[in-house]
């Protein structure tokens, strides 16, 4: 299995969405290095694909999955606004009913991984349930899901958010989530 890891936003950027990145970037690495050890494909962007602004690098994550052609993708993010939850998002079409099963099952596994923080998982949601369209679920191939594990503007969790503890107890997080969804693929 072929696994794409990205972290959200890039270098180029600021205030609350370069401390996103710099709270991100850690985790998604730990992430890619604990897959390739337990022997999956990883595929990540290079490091200049961070340099680029915002969107461009948004895109060129989106291609390279697309070209690798990963089985599945994920980038990881943390939420704002006033909340006090994680959650993990998947594709699906706003008003059609249609939505990626196997994006499903793989945010749940997440999600449920994500109960083990001190704060509450609101579990795997599509993308309409928060009225959003995402280019990182709607432009992939593979199935994809985007982690928001606590919120940056919540001081609780974004000291913890930040903690080399707190970064590390992230990834791992994500990684039993995905080697879950997987090991449970392989059984069913």
């Amino acid at each position: 299995m072929r696994i794409g890891v990205a972290c959200g936003h890039s270098r180029d950027t600021t205030g609350e969405r370069r401390f996103e990145f710099n709270c991100c970037a850690p985790v998604a690495d730990l992430v890619a290095r604990l897959l390739r050890t337990a022997g999956y494909g990883v595929v990540e962007p290079d490091a200049s694909v961070y340099d680029l602004d915002n969107n461009a690098a948004l895109n060129a994550k989106i291609a390279l999955f697309n070209r690798e052609a990963v089985d599945l993708a994920v980038e990881i993010h943390l939420n704002a606004g006033g909340g006090d939850y994680s959650t993990v998002i998947y594709w699906d079409a706003v008003g059609t009913g249609k939505y990626s099963f196997k994006g499903q099952q793989v945010a749940g596994a997440v999600a449920d991984e994500f109960r083990a923080f001190p704060w509450r998982s609101s579990g795997a949601r599509p993308q309409s349930h928060f009225a959003r369209s995402l280019a990182f679920l709607n432009q992939l191939n593979a199935p994809a899901i985007i982690t928001e594990v606590g919120f940056k503007d919540h001081a609780a969790q974004r000291a913890f958010l930040e903690s080399e503890s707190g970064q590390a107890q992230h990834a791992g997080r994500i990684y039993l989530g995905i080697e879950r969804y997987i090991h449970r693929g392989r059984t069913s």
